[in-house]
Protein backbone atom coordinates (compact mmCIF):
# COMPACT_ATOMS: atom_id res chain seq x y z
CA UNK A 1 0.00 0.00 0.00
CA UNK A 2 1.08 3.89 -0.71
CA UNK A 3 -0.26 6.14 1.35
CA UNK A 4 0.47 10.16 0.97
CA UNK A 5 -1.00 13.36 2.89
CA UNK A 6 -1.03 16.99 2.59
CA UNK A 7 -3.35 17.84 5.42
CA UNK A 8 -5.81 19.01 2.35
CA UNK A 9 -5.73 15.57 1.13
CA UNK A 10 -4.93 11.80 0.75
CA UNK A 11 -3.45 9.41 -1.61
CA UNK A 12 -3.84 5.73 -1.24
CA UNK A 13 -2.49 3.52 -4.04
CA UNK A 14 -2.87 -0.34 -4.37
CA UNK A 15 -6.14 -1.10 -1.85
CA UNK A 16 -8.60 -3.14 -2.31
CA UNK A 17 -10.25 -2.47 1.17
CA UNK A 18 -10.55 0.48 3.56
CA UNK A 19 -11.62 1.29 6.71
CA UNK A 20 -11.70 5.48 7.24
CA UNK A 21 -12.69 5.98 11.04
CA UNK A 22 -14.02 9.39 11.41
CA UNK A 23 -15.09 11.13 14.59
CA UNK A 24 -16.48 15.51 15.09
CA UNK A 25 -16.89 16.64 17.97
CA UNK A 26 -17.58 19.98 19.46
CA UNK A 27 -16.55 22.02 22.79
CA UNK A 28 -20.28 23.03 22.68
CA UNK A 29 -22.43 21.87 26.13
CA UNK A 30 -26.35 22.44 26.68
CA UNK A 31 -25.88 24.29 29.98
CA UNK A 32 -25.85 27.62 29.95
CA UNK A 33 -24.08 28.15 33.08
CA UNK A 34 -20.81 26.78 31.51
CA UNK A 35 -21.20 29.28 28.88
CA UNK A 36 -22.52 26.45 27.06
CA UNK A 37 -18.88 25.44 26.02
CA UNK A 38 -17.17 22.32 27.89
CA UNK A 39 -13.82 19.89 27.04
CA UNK A 40 -11.59 20.52 23.86
CA UNK A 41 -13.49 18.72 21.09
CA UNK A 42 -9.63 17.42 19.72
CA UNK A 43 -9.14 15.35 22.75
CA UNK A 44 -12.74 14.18 21.74
CA UNK A 45 -12.42 12.92 19.22
CA UNK A 46 -8.53 11.37 19.49
CA UNK A 47 -10.42 9.36 22.31
CA UNK A 48 -13.28 8.45 20.21
CA UNK A 49 -10.99 7.49 17.50
CA UNK A 50 -8.68 5.22 19.53
CA UNK A 51 -11.16 3.59 20.94
CA UNK A 52 -12.88 2.40 17.65
CA UNK A 53 -9.56 2.03 16.15
CA UNK A 54 -9.28 -0.43 19.29
CA UNK A 55 -12.86 -2.26 18.32
CA UNK A 56 -12.33 -2.87 15.22
CA UNK A 57 -15.11 -2.49 12.29
CA UNK A 58 -16.84 -5.58 12.42
CA UNK A 59 -17.72 -5.03 15.91
CA UNK A 60 -18.53 -1.52 15.49
CA UNK A 61 -20.63 -1.95 12.88
CA UNK A 62 -22.61 -4.92 15.15
CA UNK A 63 -22.75 -2.39 18.31
CA UNK A 64 -23.77 0.10 15.85
CA UNK A 65 -26.64 -2.53 14.31
CA UNK A 66 -27.57 -3.69 18.07
CA UNK A 67 -27.86 -0.04 19.39
CA UNK A 68 -30.16 1.00 16.35
CA UNK A 69 -32.26 -1.81 16.16
CA UNK A 70 -33.80 -2.36 19.92
CA UNK A 71 -35.23 0.91 18.67
CA UNK A 72 -35.92 0.72 15.18
CA UNK A 73 -37.80 -2.68 16.03
CA UNK A 74 -39.97 -1.00 18.20
CA UNK A 75 -42.56 -0.44 15.67
CA UNK A 76 -43.28 -3.21 12.39
CA UNK A 77 -45.51 -1.93 9.78
CA UNK A 78 -46.52 -4.77 7.19
CA UNK A 79 -48.02 -4.34 3.86
CA UNK A 80 -48.52 -5.18 -0.23
CA UNK A 81 -45.31 -5.58 -1.26
CA UNK A 82 -43.75 -3.90 -4.77
CA UNK A 83 -43.43 -6.35 -7.17
CA UNK A 84 -39.49 -7.99 -7.29
CA UNK A 85 -38.95 -6.20 -10.37
CA UNK A 86 -39.57 -2.67 -8.46
CA UNK A 87 -37.66 -3.72 -5.59
CA UNK A 88 -34.71 -4.53 -7.36
CA UNK A 89 -34.37 -0.89 -9.06
CA UNK A 90 -32.35 1.56 -7.27
CA UNK A 91 -34.27 4.66 -5.78
CA UNK A 92 -33.75 7.41 -8.28
CA UNK A 93 -35.61 5.07 -10.97
CA UNK A 94 -38.42 4.05 -7.91
CA UNK A 95 -39.44 7.53 -7.24
CA UNK A 96 -39.31 8.33 -10.77
CA UNK A 97 -42.07 5.22 -11.43
CA UNK A 98 -43.89 6.94 -8.69
CA UNK A 99 -43.67 10.49 -10.20
CA UNK A 100 -45.23 9.10 -13.10
CA UNK A 101 -48.06 7.82 -11.35
CA UNK A 102 -46.63 3.99 -10.46
CA UNK A 103 -47.66 2.55 -7.16
CA UNK A 104 -44.58 1.13 -4.89
CA UNK A 105 -46.36 0.71 -1.72
CA UNK A 106 -42.91 -0.69 -0.09
CA UNK A 107 -41.38 2.87 -0.86
CA UNK A 108 -44.28 4.27 0.52
CA UNK A 109 -43.36 2.03 4.27
CA UNK A 110 -40.20 2.82 3.41
CA UNK A 111 -40.32 6.64 4.44
CA UNK A 112 -42.40 5.69 6.86
CA UNK A 113 -39.22 3.74 8.37
CA UNK A 114 -36.82 6.03 7.25
CA UNK A 115 -38.25 8.83 9.19
CA UNK A 116 -38.13 7.11 12.35
CA UNK A 117 -34.30 6.34 11.53
CA UNK A 118 -33.32 10.14 10.64
CA UNK A 119 -35.11 11.39 14.09
CA UNK A 120 -33.15 8.50 16.15
CA UNK A 121 -29.83 9.72 14.40
CA UNK A 122 -30.12 13.46 14.93
CA UNK A 123 -31.74 13.37 18.18
CA UNK A 124 -30.04 11.85 20.87
CA UNK A 125 -30.37 12.53 25.07
CA UNK A 126 -27.96 15.07 25.94
CA UNK A 127 -27.88 16.65 22.88
CA UNK A 128 -29.38 19.46 20.58
CA UNK A 129 -32.36 19.00 18.97
CA UNK A 130 -32.93 17.84 15.28
CA UNK A 131 -33.08 21.08 12.91
CA UNK A 132 -33.82 22.09 9.10
CA UNK A 133 -31.15 20.16 7.98
CA UNK A 134 -30.09 17.98 10.79
CA UNK A 135 -26.44 16.29 11.09
CA UNK A 136 -26.60 16.35 7.27
CA UNK A 137 -25.51 19.93 6.72
CA UNK A 138 -22.85 20.34 4.24
CA UNK A 139 -22.27 23.99 4.28
CA UNK A 140 -20.93 27.17 6.90
CA UNK A 141 -24.04 29.43 5.55
CA UNK A 142 -26.89 27.15 4.58
CA UNK A 143 -30.18 28.07 4.23
CA UNK A 144 -32.17 29.59 7.45
CA UNK A 145 -28.95 28.84 9.03
CA UNK A 146 -30.04 25.24 9.68
CA UNK A 147 -31.79 26.73 12.64
CA UNK A 148 -34.49 25.96 14.45
CA UNK A 149 -37.87 27.54 12.98
CA UNK A 150 -40.75 27.31 16.03
CA UNK A 151 -43.25 27.88 13.83
CA UNK A 152 -43.79 24.43 12.00
CA UNK A 153 -40.36 23.14 11.33
CA UNK A 154 -39.36 22.29 15.03
CA UNK A 155 -42.44 20.94 16.21
CA UNK A 156 -43.03 18.55 13.38
CA UNK A 157 -39.32 17.04 13.54
CA UNK A 158 -40.67 15.57 17.10
CA UNK A 159 -44.22 14.49 16.13
CA UNK A 160 -43.20 10.95 15.26
CA UNK A 161 -41.26 10.99 18.73
CA UNK A 162 -44.17 9.58 20.68
CA UNK A 163 -46.33 7.59 18.21
CA UNK A 164 -43.32 5.91 16.64
CA UNK A 165 -42.34 4.40 19.79
CA UNK A 166 -38.87 6.59 19.80
CA UNK A 167 -39.85 9.06 23.09
CA UNK A 168 -36.09 9.16 23.88
CA UNK A 169 -35.70 11.66 21.31
CA UNK A 170 -37.83 13.89 22.74
CA UNK A 171 -35.54 14.30 25.24
CA UNK A 172 -32.65 16.65 23.02
CA UNK A 173 -35.97 19.15 22.32
CA UNK A 174 -37.13 19.26 26.30
CA UNK A 175 -33.90 19.79 27.05
CA UNK A 176 -32.51 21.80 25.08
CA UNK A 177 -35.75 24.43 25.29
CA UNK A 178 -35.03 24.67 29.74
CA UNK A 179 -31.49 25.05 29.30
CA UNK A 180 -32.53 28.19 26.91
CA UNK A 181 -35.42 29.27 29.33
CA UNK A 182 -33.11 32.00 30.69
CA UNK A 183 -32.20 34.00 28.35
CA UNK A 184 -35.80 33.84 26.62
CA UNK A 185 -37.00 34.96 29.56
CA UNK A 186 -34.95 37.80 29.08
CA UNK A 187 -35.53 37.83 26.05
CA UNK A 188 -39.59 38.09 26.42
CA UNK A 189 -39.51 40.96 29.43
CA UNK A 190 -37.24 43.21 26.94
CA UNK A 191 -40.06 42.55 24.18
CA UNK A 192 -43.08 42.50 26.15
CA UNK A 193 -42.60 44.05 29.93
CA UNK A 194 -43.10 43.04 33.24
CA UNK A 195 -44.77 39.54 32.34
CA UNK A 196 -44.01 36.06 33.89
CA UNK A 197 -42.59 33.04 31.68
CA UNK A 198 -41.01 33.07 28.14
CA UNK A 199 -41.79 32.62 24.40
CA UNK A 200 -39.42 33.16 21.37
CA UNK A 201 -38.64 33.94 18.18
CA UNK A 202 -39.38 32.32 14.56
CA UNK A 203 -35.57 31.86 14.42
CA UNK A 204 -33.46 30.22 17.12
CA UNK A 205 -29.74 29.09 18.23
CA UNK A 206 -28.50 26.50 19.91
CA UNK A 207 -27.33 29.27 22.71
CA UNK A 208 -30.60 30.37 23.28
CA UNK A 209 -30.76 33.24 20.82
CA UNK A 210 -33.55 34.68 18.72
CA UNK A 211 -33.78 35.94 15.77
CA UNK A 212 -36.64 37.42 12.84
CA UNK A 213 -40.24 37.81 13.72
CA UNK A 214 -41.68 37.02 17.39
CA UNK A 215 -43.23 33.70 16.89
CA UNK A 216 -45.45 34.47 20.40
CA UNK A 217 -47.07 31.22 20.69
CA UNK A 218 -44.15 29.42 20.45
CA UNK A 219 -43.75 29.09 23.80
CA UNK A 220 -47.42 26.89 24.09
CA UNK A 221 -46.86 24.62 21.02
CA UNK A 222 -43.56 23.86 22.85
CA UNK A 223 -45.70 22.92 26.33
CA UNK A 224 -48.14 21.03 24.37
CA UNK A 225 -44.92 18.65 23.51
CA UNK A 226 -43.96 17.98 27.01
CA UNK A 227 -47.65 17.63 27.69
CA UNK A 228 -47.62 14.60 24.53
CA UNK A 229 -44.36 13.55 25.99
CA UNK A 230 -45.72 12.62 29.73
CA UNK A 231 -49.03 11.70 28.16
CA UNK A 232 -47.88 8.75 25.94
CA UNK A 233 -45.34 7.64 28.49
CA UNK A 234 -47.04 8.57 32.35
CA UNK A 235 -44.08 8.85 34.22
CA UNK A 236 -45.02 10.70 37.35
CA UNK A 237 -41.44 11.99 37.97
CA UNK A 238 -41.30 13.34 34.68
CA UNK A 239 -44.61 14.96 35.05
CA UNK A 240 -43.39 16.47 38.80
CA UNK A 241 -40.28 17.25 38.05
CA UNK A 242 -40.22 18.69 34.67
CA UNK A 243 -43.39 18.88 32.97
CA UNK A 244 -45.56 20.90 35.46
CA UNK A 245 -42.70 23.27 36.37
CA UNK A 246 -42.42 24.03 32.16
CA UNK A 247 -46.16 23.83 31.67
CA UNK A 248 -47.06 25.87 34.25
CA UNK A 249 -44.63 28.88 33.50
CA UNK A 250 -45.70 29.01 30.03
CA UNK A 251 -49.32 29.30 30.95
CA UNK A 252 -48.16 32.15 32.94
CA UNK A 253 -47.02 34.17 30.68
CA UNK A 254 -50.38 33.65 28.82
CA UNK A 255 -52.59 34.34 31.73
CA UNK A 256 -50.45 37.87 31.73
CA UNK A 257 -50.37 38.03 27.77
CA UNK A 258 -54.12 37.47 26.71
CA UNK A 259 -56.73 40.18 25.98
CA UNK A 260 -60.35 40.67 27.19
CA UNK A 261 -62.19 40.59 23.65
CA UNK A 262 -65.59 42.37 22.51
CA UNK A 263 -67.84 39.47 24.07
CA UNK A 264 -65.86 38.54 26.89
CA UNK A 265 -63.90 35.81 25.35
CA UNK A 266 -60.13 35.90 25.46
CA UNK A 267 -57.60 36.51 22.76
CA UNK A 268 -53.90 36.16 21.83
CA UNK A 269 -52.57 39.29 21.10
CA UNK A 270 -50.76 40.44 17.71
CA UNK A 271 -50.31 37.63 16.47
CA UNK A 272 -49.31 35.67 13.11
CA UNK A 273 -50.41 33.42 10.93
CA UNK A 274 -47.24 31.80 10.10
CA UNK A 275 -45.93 33.04 7.61
CA UNK A 276 -49.33 34.66 6.23
CA UNK A 277 -50.87 37.84 6.81
CA UNK A 278 -50.86 40.68 9.49
CA UNK A 279 -50.44 40.70 12.75
CA UNK A 280 -53.29 41.04 14.85
CA UNK A 281 -55.80 40.11 18.08
CA UNK A 282 -57.20 36.69 17.73
CA UNK A 283 -55.32 34.69 14.94
CA UNK A 284 -56.95 31.44 15.06
CA UNK A 285 -53.60 29.52 15.00
CA UNK A 286 -52.57 31.14 18.74
CA UNK A 287 -56.41 30.91 19.57
CA UNK A 288 -56.00 27.37 19.44
CA UNK A 289 -52.45 26.48 20.18
CA UNK A 290 -53.13 28.48 23.68
CA UNK A 291 -56.51 26.77 24.24
CA UNK A 292 -54.59 23.27 23.32
CA UNK A 293 -51.83 24.61 26.17
CA UNK A 294 -54.26 25.34 28.99
CA UNK A 295 -56.33 22.03 28.54
CA UNK A 296 -53.36 20.21 28.32
CA UNK A 297 -52.09 21.42 31.87
CA UNK A 298 -55.13 20.96 33.72
CA UNK A 299 -54.96 17.56 33.13
CA UNK A 300 -51.46 17.40 33.68
CA UNK A 301 -52.15 19.36 36.92
CA UNK A 302 -54.37 16.84 37.88
CA UNK A 303 -52.06 14.13 37.63
CA UNK A 304 -49.51 16.15 39.91
CA UNK A 305 -52.11 16.99 42.53
CA UNK A 306 -51.52 20.68 42.01
CA UNK A 307 -54.26 22.39 44.29
CA UNK A 308 -57.52 22.94 42.97
CA UNK A 309 -57.41 26.72 42.73
CA UNK A 310 -54.87 26.34 40.36
CA UNK A 311 -56.77 23.66 38.17
CA UNK A 312 -59.53 25.98 38.54
CA UNK A 313 -57.88 28.98 36.69
CA UNK A 314 -56.42 26.54 33.60
CA UNK A 315 -59.50 25.35 33.10
CA UNK A 316 -61.30 28.81 33.11
CA UNK A 317 -58.36 30.09 30.73
CA UNK A 318 -59.39 26.94 28.42
CA UNK A 319 -63.19 27.49 28.22
CA UNK A 320 -62.69 31.53 27.64
CA UNK A 321 -60.48 31.16 24.79
CA UNK A 322 -62.36 32.77 21.68
CA UNK A 323 -63.32 30.18 19.52
CA UNK A 324 -63.32 28.58 15.76
CA UNK A 325 -65.29 30.32 13.40
CA UNK A 326 -66.93 29.20 10.15
CA UNK A 327 -66.74 31.46 7.43
CA UNK A 328 -68.77 32.22 4.22
CA UNK A 329 -68.12 29.73 2.00
CA UNK A 330 -68.32 27.03 4.63
CA UNK A 331 -64.69 27.43 5.60
CA UNK A 332 -62.89 27.45 8.78
CA UNK A 333 -61.96 30.97 9.36
CA UNK A 334 -57.98 31.89 9.65
CA UNK A 335 -58.74 35.22 11.07
CA UNK A 336 -61.44 36.81 13.22
CA UNK A 337 -62.58 38.57 10.18
CA UNK A 338 -63.80 36.36 7.41
CA UNK A 339 -61.60 37.29 4.65
CA UNK A 340 -60.32 33.74 3.38
CA UNK A 341 -59.49 33.14 0.03
CA UNK A 342 -60.56 30.09 -1.23
CA UNK A 343 -58.14 30.66 -4.11
CA UNK A 344 -55.39 30.82 -1.54
CA UNK A 345 -52.59 27.98 -2.15
CA UNK A 346 -50.70 29.45 0.72
CA UNK A 347 -48.05 26.50 2.03
CA UNK A 348 -49.17 27.07 5.93
CA UNK A 349 -52.32 25.38 7.31
CA UNK A 350 -51.71 27.18 10.34
CA UNK A 351 -55.71 28.05 11.02
CA UNK A 352 -56.02 24.19 10.79
CA UNK A 353 -53.79 23.37 14.30
CA UNK A 354 -56.87 22.15 16.41
CA UNK A 355 -57.52 19.52 13.80
CA UNK A 356 -53.71 18.12 13.52
CA UNK A 357 -52.07 18.18 16.10
CA UNK A 358 -54.07 19.67 18.41
CA UNK A 359 -57.25 17.58 19.63
CA UNK A 360 -60.13 19.79 19.65
CA UNK A 361 -61.88 19.34 16.11
CA UNK A 362 -62.81 15.82 16.28
CA UNK A 363 -65.56 13.61 15.23
CA UNK A 364 -67.72 14.91 18.09
CA UNK A 365 -67.78 18.56 16.22
CA UNK A 366 -68.70 17.61 12.95
CA UNK A 367 -69.37 21.34 11.85
CA UNK A 368 -66.08 21.97 12.34
CA UNK A 369 -64.73 19.01 10.70
CA UNK A 370 -66.52 19.75 7.71
CA UNK A 371 -65.42 23.46 7.68
CA UNK A 372 -61.77 22.28 8.10
CA UNK A 373 -61.88 19.76 4.89
CA UNK A 374 -63.20 22.88 3.28
CA UNK A 375 -60.15 25.09 3.55
CA UNK A 376 -57.70 22.20 3.18
CA UNK A 377 -59.54 21.31 0.44
CA UNK A 378 -59.28 24.88 -0.94
CA UNK A 379 -55.42 25.34 0.01
CA UNK A 380 -54.86 21.72 -1.91
CA UNK A 381 -56.62 23.63 -5.16
CA UNK A 382 -60.11 22.33 -4.36
CA UNK A 383 -62.09 25.48 -3.68
CA UNK A 384 -66.03 25.59 -3.63
CA UNK A 385 -67.73 26.26 -6.83
CA UNK A 386 -68.66 29.99 -7.22
CA UNK A 387 -72.42 29.12 -5.60
CA UNK A 388 -71.57 27.10 -2.69
CA UNK A 389 -73.95 24.59 -3.31
CA UNK A 390 -71.33 21.71 -4.33
CA UNK A 391 -68.55 21.94 -0.97
CA UNK A 392 -65.85 19.40 -1.98
CA UNK A 393 -66.03 18.25 1.81
CA UNK A 394 -68.91 16.43 0.58
CA UNK A 395 -67.64 14.79 -2.31
CA UNK A 396 -64.51 12.20 -2.84
CA UNK A 397 -61.05 13.46 -3.85
CA UNK A 398 -60.34 13.67 -7.75
CA UNK A 399 -57.98 10.50 -8.85
CA UNK A 400 -54.76 11.80 -8.96
CA UNK A 401 -55.19 13.98 -6.34
CA UNK A 402 -51.97 15.08 -5.38
CA UNK A 403 -51.27 16.48 -9.06
CA UNK A 404 -53.96 19.26 -7.99
CA UNK A 405 -51.64 20.36 -5.25
CA UNK A 406 -48.72 23.19 -6.97
CA UNK A 407 -46.94 26.12 -6.63
CA UNK A 408 -46.27 27.27 -3.11
CA UNK A 409 -48.00 24.27 -1.25
CA UNK A 410 -45.50 21.94 -3.04
CA UNK A 411 -43.28 22.36 0.16
CA UNK A 412 -40.81 19.47 2.55
CA UNK A 413 -43.28 19.89 5.07
CA UNK A 414 -46.47 20.69 3.54
CA UNK A 415 -47.70 17.44 2.49
CA UNK A 416 -46.90 15.63 5.82
CA UNK A 417 -49.03 18.11 7.38
CA UNK A 418 -51.88 17.84 5.23
CA UNK A 419 -51.58 14.10 5.36
CA UNK A 420 -51.81 14.37 9.28
CA UNK A 421 -54.85 16.58 8.22
CA UNK A 422 -56.83 14.46 6.16
CA UNK A 423 -55.95 11.46 8.75
CA UNK A 424 -57.64 12.71 11.14
CA UNK A 425 -60.66 13.76 9.07
CA UNK A 426 -60.74 9.88 8.58
CA UNK A 427 -60.07 10.79 5.16
CA UNK A 428 -57.06 8.14 4.16
CA UNK A 429 -57.61 8.28 0.02
CA UNK A 430 -56.89 11.71 0.67
CA UNK A 431 -54.11 11.59 3.50
CA UNK A 432 -52.57 8.82 0.83
CA UNK A 433 -52.44 11.16 -2.19
CA UNK A 434 -50.02 13.89 0.22
CA UNK A 435 -47.74 10.68 1.26
CA UNK A 436 -47.42 10.23 -2.84
CA UNK A 437 -47.34 13.97 -2.91
CA UNK A 438 -44.23 14.07 -0.87
CA UNK A 439 -42.50 11.35 -3.18
CA UNK A 440 -43.97 12.56 -6.68
CA UNK A 441 -42.58 16.13 -6.27
CA UNK A 442 -40.56 16.78 -3.13
CA UNK A 443 -37.99 13.96 -2.29
CA UNK A 444 -34.89 13.90 -3.26
CA UNK A 445 -33.02 10.41 -4.77
CA UNK A 446 -31.66 9.69 -1.55
CA UNK A 447 -35.17 10.42 -0.26
CA UNK A 448 -34.60 13.53 1.93
CA UNK A 449 -37.10 15.63 1.84
CA UNK A 450 -36.49 18.74 -0.33
CA UNK A 451 -37.76 22.31 0.27
CA UNK A 452 -35.99 23.43 -1.80
CA UNK A 453 -33.30 22.83 -0.28
CA UNK A 454 -33.74 19.56 1.68
CA UNK A 455 -35.12 19.77 5.06
CA UNK A 456 -35.86 16.87 7.45
CA UNK A 457 -38.64 17.84 8.59
CA UNK A 458 -40.65 16.60 5.63
CA UNK A 459 -39.14 12.90 6.72
CA UNK A 460 -40.09 13.25 9.85
CA UNK A 461 -43.81 14.52 10.06
CA UNK A 462 -44.63 11.82 7.22
CA UNK A 463 -44.04 8.99 9.87
CA UNK A 464 -46.06 10.91 11.85
CA UNK A 465 -49.07 10.92 9.82
CA UNK A 466 -48.80 7.42 8.34
CA UNK A 467 -49.19 6.72 12.11
CA UNK A 468 -52.19 8.86 12.16
CA UNK A 469 -53.21 6.72 8.81
CA UNK A 470 -53.78 3.83 11.66
CA UNK A 471 -54.47 5.04 14.94
CA UNK A 472 -55.69 7.58 16.64
CA UNK A 473 -55.78 8.48 20.40
CA UNK A 474 -56.88 12.43 20.81
CA UNK A 475 -60.04 11.56 21.92
CA UNK A 476 -61.50 11.27 24.74
CA UNK A 477 -65.04 9.62 26.27
CA UNK A 478 -67.81 11.63 27.68
CA UNK A 479 -66.03 10.35 31.52
CA UNK A 480 -62.26 11.30 30.59
CA UNK A 481 -60.86 8.06 29.21
CA UNK A 482 -58.76 7.45 25.88
CA UNK A 483 -60.45 6.87 23.11
CA UNK A 484 -58.19 4.71 20.72
CA UNK A 485 -59.39 4.57 17.20
CA UNK A 486 -57.61 1.48 14.75
CA UNK A 487 -57.27 1.92 11.11
CA UNK A 488 -59.07 5.67 11.44
CA UNK A 489 -57.96 6.52 8.01
CA UNK A 490 -56.36 3.25 5.95
CA UNK A 491 -56.10 4.10 2.45
CA UNK A 492 -57.87 1.68 -0.16
CA UNK A 493 -54.60 1.13 -1.54
CA UNK A 494 -53.48 -0.35 1.93
CA UNK A 495 -56.72 -2.00 2.69
CA UNK A 496 -56.37 -5.36 0.56
CA UNK A 497 -53.85 -6.38 3.81
CA UNK A 498 -51.46 -5.20 6.78
CA UNK A 499 -50.80 -5.12 9.75
CA UNK A 500 -49.04 -2.70 12.44
CA UNK A 501 -47.24 -3.68 15.70
CA UNK A 502 -45.80 -0.74 18.23
CA UNK A 503 -47.67 2.24 18.07
CA UNK A 504 -47.71 4.13 20.78
CA UNK A 505 -50.77 5.78 22.11
CA UNK A 506 -51.52 8.41 24.78
CA UNK A 507 -52.42 7.13 28.15
CA UNK A 508 -48.42 5.00 28.13
CA UNK A 509 -50.27 2.33 25.81
CA UNK A 510 -48.82 0.41 22.93
CA UNK A 511 -51.04 -0.53 20.05
CA UNK A 512 -51.22 -3.33 17.32
CA UNK A 513 -53.26 -3.98 14.45
CA UNK A 514 -53.90 -6.36 11.78
CA UNK A 515 -56.40 -6.00 8.57
CA UNK A 516 -57.49 -7.73 5.67
CA UNK A 517 -59.83 -6.31 3.29
CA UNK A 518 -60.06 -2.94 5.56
CA UNK A 519 -61.20 -4.71 7.79
CA UNK A 520 -59.82 -5.30 11.46
CA UNK A 521 -58.68 -8.84 11.93
CA UNK A 522 -56.69 -8.76 15.07
CA UNK A 523 -55.70 -6.24 17.45
CA UNK A 524 -54.03 -5.72 21.39
CA UNK A 525 -54.04 -2.16 23.19
CA UNK A 526 -51.72 -3.10 25.93
CA UNK A 527 -50.04 -0.80 28.67
CA UNK A 528 -46.35 0.63 27.04
CA UNK A 529 -45.14 2.11 30.68
CA UNK A 530 -45.93 1.12 34.42
CA UNK A 531 -47.82 4.28 34.75
CA UNK A 532 -50.52 3.60 31.64
CA UNK A 533 -53.84 3.92 32.27
CA UNK A 534 -55.87 0.98 33.23
CA UNK A 535 -58.57 1.06 31.19
CA UNK A 536 -59.64 2.68 27.66
CA UNK A 537 -62.05 2.88 25.19
CA UNK A 538 -61.15 1.13 21.48
CA UNK A 539 -63.05 1.75 18.40
CA UNK A 540 -62.76 -1.26 16.49
CA UNK A 541 -64.53 -1.51 12.58
CA UNK A 542 -67.02 1.72 14.41
CA UNK A 543 -67.58 -0.37 17.57
CA UNK A 544 -66.46 1.34 20.84
CA UNK A 545 -64.90 -1.79 22.80
CA UNK A 546 -64.42 -0.90 26.76
CA UNK A 547 -60.89 -2.58 27.80
CA UNK A 548 -59.04 -3.00 30.97
CA UNK A 549 -55.40 -2.61 30.97
CA UNK A 550 -52.90 -5.24 32.48
CA UNK A 551 -50.09 -3.03 33.77
CA UNK A 552 -47.09 -3.45 32.68
CA UNK A 553 -44.75 -6.31 33.04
Amino acid sequence: MEFAADGVSAQIHEVTRLVLLVDQATDYVRDPQKGWRGADPAHTARRHLAGAARTGHADLRSQHLTHLTERTSRVDLQGIDSSAEVLALPLDQRLERVAEGEEDPSLERLLFSYGRYLLLSSSREGGLPANLQGLWNDSNSPAWSSDYHSNINLQMAYWPAEISAIPETHEALIGWLIASRESLRRATRNAFGPVRGWTARTSQSPWGGNAWEWNTVASAWYATHVIEHWDHGRDEDFAREIAWPFVDEVCQFWEDRLIEGEEGTLLAPDGWSPEHGPREDGVMHDQQIVRELFEGAATLAEAVGADEIRRDELRAVAENIAGEKIGSWGQLQEWQEDRDDPADLHRHTSHLFSLFPGSHITPATPELQRAAKVSLLARCGLPPTDDGTDQPADSPVPEDFESHVSGDSRRSWTWPWRAALFARLGDGDAAHAMVRGLLRYSTLPNLWATHPPFQMDGNFGITAAIGEMLVHSHERTADGQVLVRLLPALPSAWAPAGSVSGLRARGGLEVSVSWQDGTVTDWSVEAATPGAVGSAVVVVDGQETPIEVAPAS
